[in-house]
């Protein structure tokens, strides 16, 4: 394992990259609303879309008037809007390392992704903070906390925002 930031931890497991996060650290965020002029522009943008619908396998290209999509086809619009092109899959943009680099949850941005198995979420810049499509029930939403949305692989910082 390589240690890439003050509790993240890099490394290959039967083949498979993984990150490994020393979870008896305490978490205490320091980038609450910090964030590049873009990174929070993309934020800024994704709240406006909070209360609309999900729809798994949608797309939308970031333009309005919003087109219901997932939570992959989500972050890809909204980062479309502002001329960051990313992969369409939540998995293709984790498999994409050439568009970003993994940060620790205590530096924490403003445009920031969440990465899970299967999702993923924009950070706020506001702590813990998330906005992403959850599902059908409840469309496009905030959440407090990123570690209560799933199986969680790591926070990814997209390099077109800084």
């Amino acid at each position: 394992l390589q240690r890439t930031g003050s509790n993240v931890y890099n490394g290959k497991y039967d083949g498979q990259r993984i990150n490994l996060f020393d979870t008896n650290k305490k978490k205490t965020p320091t980038s609450s609303g910090n964030g590049s002029v873009l990174g929070k522009a993309v934020v800024d943008y994704a709240m406006k879309l909070v209360g609309q619908p999900y729809k798994w396998g949608g797309s939308w290209n970031g333009a309005l008037p919003y087109t219901p999509t997932d939570c992959s086809g989500f972050v890809q619009g909204v980062f479309q809007h502002y001329g960051v092109s990313l992969a369409r899959t939540t998995e293709a943009i984790w498999n994409d390392t050439s568009k970003y680099t993994l940060v620790s949850d205590t530096d924490i941005r403003a445009g920031d992704l969440a990465m899970y198995d299967g999702h993923v979420a924009i950070f706020t810049g506001n702590g813990f903070q998330i906005v992403h499509a959850a599902n059908t029930q409840r469309g496009i939403v905030v959440d407090d906390d990123y570690t209560k949305a799933g199986s969680f692989k790591g926070i990814m910082r997209i390099k077109a925002l800084y």
